[in-house]
């Protein structure tokens, strides 16, 4: 199998947040960052944390999958809404399925 280059690996750490806020409404540190505002050293270390799970997640397209942040025309195959088999009400209680 190929290693494919991902080229998050390069990004800023401006790149990585405004990616991110494209699928997320990110933190108050990314936030408050992205404006411009001093960050005190603590702070600075706790979104550098945070970047780099980020980076780690944009890169990984089972994550970005799973969490459904990706749009449904990028991945036709997932459900549109919840199928049922025919004749089940879909009743919970009883253990087993109701027949209608």
């Amino acid at each position: 199998m190929p290693v494919l280059f991902f080229p998050g690996d390069s990004w800023s750490m401006r790149e990585v947040i405004e990616r991110w806020h494209q699928l997320f409404a990110g933190t108050v540190l990314s936030q408050r960052y992205l404006r411009g505002d001093d960050l005190l050293e603590a702070e600075h270390q706790r979104l550098a944390e945070d970047i780099e799970t980020w980076r780690e997640r944009l890169s990984s397209v089972s994550w970005l999958l799973t969490h459904r942040a990706v749009s449904t025309s990028a991945s036709p195959a997932w459900p549109m809404r919840r199928t049922r088999a025919p004749g089940v009400s879909g009743r919970v209680g009883s253990g087993t399925p109701s027949r209608r």
